[in-house]
């Protein structure tokens, strides 16, 4: 079985690639076309790859690089692999040879121009896996996830009209309702450490003897963006964690920048 068809097997994606396997010696064909759907095809590859060796992962840089004669897409990763007795982080290459001039920015989910906030396939240490429409009012939900971290986000706007950007009493108001529903659902989750806010955003952090969850919330576009980071009670995985949020808040941050 070659590796386009072990990927679907195991992922169920169809992937548009040809031979190789993405190392130096046989980078992968990616055939798609268009940059934009070759670059999908990329973040994809590689997320399935991680899954495989047990890795967390996130780009660190993309270029062309000429080797042999042939003109490849370098796509350079921090990674990280936890085991019970140890914790190696490295840096780690993948190559790729496209059927397009372009490199293709890395793309985002749906359409950059109509989303309320628009979110990327790879969020800090995650990175896309599906997005479902909820009832009327509770919005639009993506999930991303990497083999430790699952991802919640959330935008919607409850039916409410005029919701400012950023923090305001609507959203605390909604944010204090927001800690009630999580505590209803995981009674086990306790309050840890202090309410972080600022003039976009509010987060609260929850521990439980087996996980850690992280609630942010903030508003733009009159609509609230809600997030759940959940993940294993493992030290090292905090860092992670908080880059996310990081990326989320960043996001958001640009977001209000540009509905000004």
């Amino acid at each position: 079985m070659d590796l386009k068809e072990q990927i679907k097997k195991d992922f169920g994606y169809d992937l548009n690639i040809g031979d190789g396997c993405g190392s130096a010696d046989e980078p992968l064909m990616i055939l798609d076309e268009n940059p934009h759907e070759a670059a999908i095809t990329e973040i994809i590859f590689i997320r399935n790859m991680s899954w495989v060796h047990g890795r967390l992962w996130k780009i660190k840089s993309r270029d062309f690089i000429k080797r042999n004669g042939i003109k490849l897409l370098q796509t350079e990763l921090d990674v990280i692999e936890i085991s019970e007795t140890k914790i190696v982080r490295e840096v780690i290459n993948y190559y790729f040879e496209l059927n397009t001039e372009d490199i293709g920015y890395l793309p985002y989910i749906g359409s950059i121009e109509k989303s309320i906030i628009p979110l990327p396939y790879s969020l800090g240490w995650v990175n896309y896996d599906k997005a479902y429409e909820n009832s009327e009012g509770l919005g639009t939900s993506y999930e991303y996830n990497n083999i430790y971290l699952k991802v919640g986000i959330y935008v919607y706007n409850l039916g409410m009209k005029g919701i400012p950007d950023g923090f305001s009493e609507i959203l605390q108001e909604h944010f204090l309702e927001t800690i009630m529903d999580v505590k209803n659902l995981h009674p086990e989750y306790e309050e840890w450490g202090e309410t972080m806010s600022d003039s976009d955003s509010v987060i609260q952090a929850f521990l439980s003897e087996k996980e850690i969850s992280h609630l942010f919330l903030s508003a733009v576009g009159g609509h609230f963006i809600k997030a759940r980071v959940t993940y294993p009670s493992i030290p090292e995985l905090d860092e992670l964690a908080k880059e996310t949020i990081m990326h989320l808040r960043i996001l958001v941050h640009h977001a209000m920048t540009k509905s000004e």
